[in-house]
């Protein structure tokens, strides 16, 4: 992957949660945008997640990696912003669930975790943590793909996360499209690579068009959902996306738009979870006050989580692999 595609991931990955928050805080500020930009983003973070994930798999040489990678990069973040989300709105008194038993659940991804199925209550998300849904799906996605990628060598202690992530992966699929758009771009990770320069950029303005077309035939024919998850629209966007990565493989681009992605991307995992907490906790401000105030309340918020807890997920990563080496070498 060369320098350029990297920033072009890093800026889709950052305007991705710009466009989430935008989205929320227009909604209930008075001047609600025509278009769903919030869907938009959380499809983009889908598609990204899956390239991404399949990306990283393919350098690892056991599940046990894939599992410390996955767990570190997340975790590292998430728990933290669990606890701000519970903090914020136990002091503040603002709505949702803030009990421990629904706390525990979401720390261990259970939250809107498909127990329906099975005839049992969905534990709910905490708090004013509204957009948790998706991390938890994400994350046993990761577990589902995991137990694919790394079928002939998976330890026992990883087969509880097996068969919770491979259930959950598997009704996704077939009653949803975000984990179709999730192998989308998962099979983009693997193809990729090996297609050869060609008419790319083009062929990003071709399925861009299409994507404008079909979004305008999707418009009323899906009610109650947002024409995002309209599975040829996606389909079409995950085509232009990935033409568009390819497109700039050779590119050189200023230093300058280099450090903004790069910026832009690295706190887009927490501002995505912590922005409808500061969104909730300035409710007594209206209009467009309401929305550049939340706008940049929330993006410092997320830059000061990210320097006190994201950017050390690689240190955490380590320091886990220490361990489990040294109590495999004992063993």
């Amino acid at each position: 992957m060369t320098k350029s595609q990297v920033t072009f991931l890093d800026l889709i990955r950052g305007l991705a949660a710009q466009l989430v928050l935008i989205g929320h805080v227009t909604s209930v500020s008075g001047h609600e945008l025509k278009v769903t930009i919030q869907d938009l983003g959380v499809v983009l973070f889908f598609f990204l997640s899956g390239f991404l994930i399949t990306t990283t798999a393919m350098k690892k040489d056991s599940f046990t990696e894939y599992f410390i990678d996955r767990f570190s990069r997340i975790f590292t973040a998430y728990a933290p912003c669990l606890c701000f989300i519970l903090v914020v709105g136990l002091v503040l008194g603002l709505g949702g669930p803030m009990d421990a038993r629904t706390f525990f659940a979401n720390l261990f991804m259970l939250q809107d975790y498909p127990l329906h199925a099975i005839g049992l209550k969905p534990f709910e998300r905490l708090g004013t943590g509204q957009p948790l849904w998706s991390v938890g799906m994400e994350w046993w996605f990761y577990m589902g793909f995991g137990a694919l990628f790394f079928m002939r060598k998976l330890p026992i202690w990883s087969l509880p996360l097996i068969v919770i992530g491979v259930y959950d992966t598997s009704l996704q699929a077939v009653g949803g499209v975000l984990a179709l758009f999730w192998g989308a771009g998962a099979i983009a990770a693997v193809m990729l690579p090996r297609l050869p320069k060609g008419w790319w950029f083009s062929l990003a303005v071709f399925f861009s068009v299409l994507c404008l077309q079909r979004y305008r035939l999707a418009t009323g024919q899906t009610p109650g959902l947002s024409q995002f998850y309209d599975l040829r629209l996606g389909l079409l966007m995950a085509a232009a996306l990935f033409s568009g990565f390819k497109a700039v493989e050779g590119w050189t681009l200023p230093e300058w738009v280099h450090r903004v992605s790069a910026g832009l991307a690295s706190y887009s995992f927490t501002l995505y979870l912590t922005h409808l907490t500061v969104l909730e906790a300035l409710h007594g401000l209206n209009g467009w006050v309401k929305v550049l105030t939340v706008f940049v309340v929330a993006n410092l918020v997320a830059i000061a989580m990210y320097f006190a807890f994201e950017r050390h997920h690689r240190k955490v990563r380590e320091w886990i692999k220490s361990v489990t080496i040294a109590k495999a070498a004992k063993v």
